[in-house]
């Protein structure tokens, strides 16, 4: 009986000490996170280790923008269809379409640990609030979830990352339009012949103008490759692509440029509206992007340097971007960065600052892949048959069937289309696959760099085609053209496809060392509104016209240039006036002047000039809040709308002349979409009237064999008739409506994001970043001041009985009127404006 007691103290006793031993080790395990607050809802995450750390970043964003996230991951990943319906399927196989998911998955295995840990914490926060709001869905599970009829999942670290590579990557790029461009080549030379029609094809569509605006000054550098300003022949044949390609389809059957993404993915309906009245430069969903100044000591009035930034990604609701502070394991930042990735893009830790705008370099080609009538997947390549790798994806479709389909790839890339009539399919080649997780990372980890040499690495590391921008505590400031590029082979013209056969393949990625970049520039600022990054530099295929002697950069050049040193207030004005400024009028009102100087003063035609003469450009809204002071914008809507169809839209055959129609200025009720560039067709237009004084050889004369002159007063004419029946004879007392401003309730894909009574109406469109920072080194000795307004606000939550959270649309107002909140980075300062504190445990 003894010995029996004694075994099952024993037993007892061990059990104690395994139990024991089982917390202990939990203990250990168990790590707490702080979060704090502050008095607009931007989270403050405190921990010691990288796991934790953005585990209670993943936390707070599923607190605060849940449905966001969950919509942007169906987005990137083409499950949209599952709980929206068939309208998304093609949606969803186009997104499908363009990446290779086993590409993204060992890019994560390849990772180290510590990177491994940032997102697979990222993952395990947001889990860890999903499991919450599952268990009291009446309290915490998002109105959204709801109306729609389905709940969220758990996150892995690959949807994290694809959430960068659906909304970054793919979207800033991978910007491509070489088989419409094939097509329209094939059309400009069936009108005016092949000669004329590869002179046609350069003029509205250049390679490389030696005029364009620059970002680094010709002086201090340009591009070290010697590329030919116009190709005057193609050193290979490529089968003919003769059908209505994806670009004009929808202009052909007159839904006034309905332009959906040229050569593969994001059936942005709403979005691609926009293209034929505003002219952007950029696909549905892809309007150019955001501008950028920085202010070095040489410069600077009152700090050592001042960053300001403004992304333009469009407006939504939630907001675009998120504001968060992290805080331990080697990090203390504080700002904002789109869909809360985990890497700020804008942001400082107190050392340097940071900033982007979107980059447009040329890294992607199309490779025309030659294949077997017989086996259509199989393609040519060095004289061999070689079979296409494939995978077989399944669309599940609420309330419908699944549908199966299957992708092809070659060894340039993803095949984008196929033409049976001439045995071709098209494979897109982007420089930086393989490397897109990397790019992710470098992002992360530029918010430990504390100097140039450490900022400019990860800056390396960055495959993207992104301006990356510097300025750190000691007045330094600093400027690179990120982006891995391919070395094509000579006589490879980017702006069109080329055979896939092998003789064509890249010979690598060329060195960091050429890609556009500068310290301390002489003038003493950095400026860029998506210009060229230098002389001789080449944009996209999609953007050739984008960057020449017409640049809206010049717009904010001119205000830093009219002050000797400008204060960090002065620098913030900036916002302000560049929002309003009307884009086409320096450009063209010297034309106009000159066609009306001889006509009698009571002339309607001079009448308008004089009118356009005596404005300053900016936009004032009236009292009303509906329409503007001065109707300088309306006529040159009218003028340059009717200026183009004598010109560009006579001289492009249809259905291509289309794309060329637009004036630039947006009418629609809703707004646009994304910011407003100088039009298309606008800076075609502009290089004609310079004549020879263009460096881009005019081979079609766009007057058709008449002056300038006489086609800017028909023009004028045109302009006056229009709006004198719509407001009457008195120049004076015209008001024309004001362009409003929509945060819509749909993402960039044109995917609701929300509810559609959550979208936002601002009577004023304001062409700013869709958030604005400004980060200031030195105003109070050795001090950091940061600002930034992140409307509508920073939380997109609405409660399950359709209450929204307190930090939903408070930045609205302060938006509209160009203010700012401040953004902490010390703990005295976080603390000092706290709303609240959250404590929460991290069990590994």
């Amino acid at each position: 009986m003894k010995n029996k007691n004694t075994i099952i103290m024993s037993c007892f006793l061990t059990g104690v000490a395994v139990l024991y031993s089982a917390k202990v080790l939990a203990a250990e395990q168990s790590k707490d996170v702080k979060i704090i607050r502050d008095e607009y809802g931007v989270a403050h995450i405190y921990a010691n280790d990288t796991h934790n750390l953005f585990y209670g970043y993943g936390y707070v964003v599923a607190q605060d923008r849940l449905f966001q996230m969950e919509m942007a991951r169906r987005s990137t990943q083409g499950t949209v269809a599952e709980v929206l319906g068939d309208k998304f399927l093609n949606f969803d196989k186009d997104i499908r379409l363009n990446y290779w998911p086993a590409s993204i998955h060992a890019q994560i295995d390849a990772l180290p640990a510590e990177e491994k840990a940032v997102l697979q914490g990222y993952a395990d926060g947001m889990n860890a609030w999903i499991d919450k709001v599952n268990a009291e869905p009446g309290k915490l599970l998002p109105k959204e979830f709801s109306t729609l009829g389905f709940k969220p999942q758990h996150w892995q670290p690959f949807d994290v990352a694809m959430i960068f590579v659906g909304t970054m990557a793919n979207r800033f790029s991978d910007s491509t339009s070489e088989i419409d461009n094939l097509a329209l080549f094939n059309a400009l030379k069936d009108k005016y012949g092949d000669k004329q029609g590869m002179g046609v094809f350069n003029q509205i569509k250049w390679l490389v103008n030696p005029s364009a605006s620059t970002t680094i000054e010709p002086e201090e550098h340009r591009y070290p490759f010697k590329l030919a300003n116009q190709a005057t022949q193609l050193a290979y044949n490529l089968p003919r692509f003769d059908h209505t390609p994806p670009m004009f389809e929808r202009l052909a059957k007159g839904n006034d440029g309905a332009l959906l993404t040229l050569t593969h993915q994001k059936n942005q309906q709403v979005i691609g509206e926009q293209f034929a009245h505003s002219g952007a430069n950029g696909l549905a969903g892809y309007p150019t992007t955001s501008n950028m100044w920085v202010i070095g000591q040489k410069k600077a009035a009152d700090a050592k340097s001042i960053m300001v930034n403004g992304p333009q990604f469009g407006w939504y609701a939630p907001a675009y971007t998120y504001g968060i502070g992290l805080h331990g394991a080697g990090y203390d930042v504080v700002g904002s960065t789109p869909f809360a990735y985990p890497g700020l893009v804008f942001g400082h830790n107190g050392s340097i600052s940071w900033g982007s705008t979107a980059g447009f370099g040329d890294d992607v080609d199309i490779f025309a892949e030659k294949l077997d009538p017989q086996r259509p997947d199989y393609y040519q390549r060095h004289g061999q048959w070689v079979k296409m790798l494939s995978r077989s994806e399944t669309i599940n479709v609420k309330g419908g069937t699944p549908v199966s389909f299957t992708i092809y790839r070659t060894v340039h890339g993803n095949v984008i289309k196929n033409d049976p009539q001439t045995s071709t399919a098209y494979a897109k080649s982007r420089a930086w696959e393989g490397k897109e997780v990397a790019s992710l990372l470098a992002w992360t980890h530029q918010m430990q760099a504390t100097n140039w040499t450490q900022w400019t690495k990860q800056a390396a590391n960055q495959a993207l085609t992104i301006n990356w921008y510097y300025a750190d505590k000691q007045g330094n400031i600093g400027y690179v053209h990120t982006g891995a590029y391919p070395q094509r082979k000579p006589g490879h013209d980017p702006r069109l496809p080329v055979p896939g056969t092998g003789e064509w393949d890249w010979d690598g990625i060329l060195p960091f060392s050429s890609n556009p970049q500068i310290y301390n520039p002489k003038s003493g600022y950095i400026a860029n509104w998506n210009n060229a990054p230098e002389a001789g530099y080449p944009a996209s295929d999609l953007f050739a016209f984008l960057w020449g002697s017409a640049d809206r950069v010049d717009e904010i050049k001119k205000l830093i240039d009219a002050q000797p040193k400008l204060t960090h207030e002065q620098a913030w004005d900036i916002i302000a006036k560049t929002s309003r400024q009307d884009l086409n009028l320096r450009l063209f009102l010297p034309s106009i002047e000159q066609a009306v100087k001889a006509l009698p003063a009571d002339d309607p035609r001079r009448q308008l000039a004089e009118i356009l003469a005596n404005w300053d450009g900016n936009n004032q809204m009236n009292a009303d809040g509906k329409t503007y002071q001065h109707p300088g914008s309306a006529i040159l809507n009218a003028w340059l709308t009717s200026m183009l169809k004598q010109t560009l839209v006579a001289a492009v055959p249809a259905p291509f002349n289309k794309w060329y129609s637009a004036s630039g200025y947006e009418t629609t009720q809703d707004g646009p979409t994304g910011s407003l560039n100088i039009s298309v067709g606008a800076k075609i237009l502009y290089e004609a009237l310079q004549g020879t004084r263009s460096p881009i050889p005019q081979t079609v004369d766009l007057f058709g064999g008449k002056p300038s002159d006489e086609l800017i007063r028909n023009a004028l004419q045109d302009s006056w008739q229009q709006l004198s029946q719509r407001y009457g004879t008195q120049v004076d007392s015209w008001k024309t409506p004001a362009m409003p401003l929509t945060f819509r309730a749909n993402n960039f894909f044109g995917v609701p994001q929300a509810n559609a009574d959550e979208a936002v109406h601002q009577a004023e469109y304001q062409n700013r970043g869709t958030e604005n920072d400004m980060i200031v080194f030195g105003a109070k000795g050795d001090e950091v001041q940061a600002w930034d307004v992140v409307a509508p606000g920073q939380s997109g939550f609405i409660a399950p009985d359709g209450t929204p959270a307190k930090h939903y649309r408070d930045q609205l107002e302060m938006y509209q009127t160009f203010g700012r909140k401040a953004l902490w980075l010390n703990s005295a300062d976080v603390n000092a404006h706290k709303e609240s504190e959250e404590v929460i445990q991290v069990v590994q």
